[in-house]
């Protein structure tokens, strides 16, 4: 099963020798992007790490296949946010014996919508793990996920470069530098730059992913990490806030309305909430 993962050698080498050395971590953070299908990586995750990535007991893969296995649990957003109630009642689950004797595995889908409430509920979980819990969270921006639950993890990126070319002339671009260089005329400016009747909610959802990825570039810059999406020499022309904290707050209110702007928000809204949540705070 691991063997699929080959092509993902930071994953594969970790993983690997987690289970060689009989070394497996209580708290793991995956992130990946599209090219990975959320369904089966965390079914192949969990199978890899409760048979050691074996093949011995078909029985037990024969249950987590069909999600019959009581020993894992897999948590997803119930709405926008994953919500205490969720997580209390995990943990409830978990507190109970387990019916063989083995470990126990949590999945947390899309980490990044974890209530702030919900995650500190959480976190006496990570603080104090017992050996026969393990946690997994699946993210497609670690950069959203908040910093207390991630930096209880090993975190490890799936993900592949695309090296999208940075086209100065394109919409991404100006609205970074409007973000960046405007902040006090940026709402207005943004309204004038998307103050176009051809411009519908699917151009301004793809833009604003593209500036998203430029800004996790450019926290990757910040954290001496290789780019994920453009070229590390095209992004050292822009003028930006190298703030960390900030940089994460850009990213995290952007991917929040992004989800808001694909269920029913107008664009002038949109635009008014994206630049409140970053410079008008919570």
């Amino acid at each position: 099963m691991l063997d699929k993962y080959k092509d993902y050698d930071r994953f594969y080498k970790i993983i690997s020798n987690s289970i060689n050395d009989h070394k497996i971590s209580h708290a793991y953070m995956f992130e990946i992007d599209e090219s990975i299908n959320l369904d089966e990586f965390k079914k192949d995750i969990v199978e890899i790490l409760l048979t050691n990535n074996g093949k011995d007991n078909l029985e037990l893969l024969d249950l987590i296949e069909l999600n019959n296995y009581p020993n894992v649990r897999y948590i997803s957003p119930d709405g926008q946010f994953i919500k205490k109630d969720q997580i209390i009642e995990m943990q409830d689950d978990f507190s109970k014996e387990s019916f063989d004797n083995k470990t126990k595995i949590y999945v947390i889908e899309e980490a990044d919508k974890l209530h702030k409430v919900s995650a500190n509920r959480l976190l006496k979980f990570l603080e104090e793990p017992t050996s026969d819990i393990i946690a997994i969270f699946i993210t497609n921006n670690r950069y959203s996920v908040i910093d207390t639950i991630k930096s209880r993890c090993i975190n490890i990126s799936l993900k592949k470069k695309e090296n999208i070319e940075l086209n100065k002339e394109s919409l991404e671009y100006k609205t970074l530098t409007i973000i960046e260089q405007n902040k006090e005329k940026s709402l207005y400016l943004l309204y004038e730059l998307y103050n176009d009747e051809d411009i519908t909610r699917d151009i301004v959802s793809d833009t604003f992913i593209k500036v998203s990825k430029i800004y996790i570039d450019l926290l990757n810059i910040n954290s001496n990490i290789e780019t994920s999406f453009y070229n590390i020499n095209d992004l050292k022309e822009i003028e930006y806030d190298n703030n960390k904290e900030l940089l994460i707050r850009k990213v995290d209110v952007i991917n929040r309305y992004l989800d808001y702007l694909k269920v029913n928000l107008n664009i002038k809204t949109f635009i008014d909430e994206i630049i409140y949540g970053i410079y008008g705070g919570d």
